[in-house]
């Protein structure tokens, strides 16, 4: 495996082909469950040249970070995330397309735009539709991967949190990662959120992950495309 893995590396650089950097939005709804578990995200996937926004949202959109290509501050604001949304009112469609204007148009042939969408619920008010989001991701080529995490009921585990590659872009304090297993008890996300969020991934050539965060699976698929 080691030596296929060479193999593959010295093909690259012979051939001058290099993996895509990528523009990340990490889109985080703004509920306990969900921000407790992004909060805890290492970095390790990145690669130079990568570059991370954070924003979240409820019943509106707040951009903590744009795109950035400092690990510090993007480090710095995932993991000050701390949630005081209202899931009543949880604007999802209309949160990805605010996340999908956070990318020039048209694309820099060079990278990748990519959202990374965790959320606990459905849609409540948007004034966007699945049509209009599809739109949005559609004309600045983005790919769209979630992961759906379930409102947790007291006293049950977290979701687990998988640990990322060793490789490490930028100095960062260690990571706090839950290796319990994940959630099959709690208030699952519901079914139609499921599979709109479902369709959109896979018809942009993303993931959906259910009772798990892997940031780290996010970018290679995302690298990988």
């Amino acid at each position: 495996m080691r030596s296929l893995i060479s193999a593959f590396v010295l093909g690259t650089a012979l051939f001058g082909q290099t993996p895509p950097a990528l523009d990340i939005v990490l889109l985080v709804e703004d509920s306990i469950p969900v921000t407790n578990l992004v909060s805890r995200t290492d970095l390790k996937s990145l690669r130079s040249g990568d570059r991370v926004a954070v924003m979240t949202f409820s019943g509106k959109q707040s951009l903590k970070l744009p795109l950035e290509g400092d690990y510090s501050k993007v480090f710095r604001a995932i993991h000050k995330l701390d949630s005081n949304g209202t899931r009543s009112t949880t604007r999802l469609w209309d949160a990805v397309v605010k996340a999908a204007e956070q990318f020039g148009a048209p694309r820099d042939p060079s990278r990748r735009h990519v959202i990374f969408l965790a959320f606990s619920t459905e849609d409540k008010s948007s004034t966007q539709t699945i049509d209009t989001v599809r739109a949005a991701l559609a004309s600045r080529e983005i790919s769209l991967s979630a992961t759906a995490i379930p409102t947790v009921q007291r006293g049950l585990p977290f979701p687990r949190l998988v640990p990322s590659p060793t490789h490490t872009p930028a100095p960062q304090r260690p990571t706090v990662l839950d290796e319990k297993a994940p959630v099959d008890q709690g208030k699952l996300v519901p079914e139609a959120a499921l599979s709109s969020v479902e369709a959109l991934a896979m018809e942009t050539g993303g993931l959906l992950l259910k009772n798990e965060w892997n940031f780290a699976k996010f970018t290679e698929h995302a690298r990988s495309k």
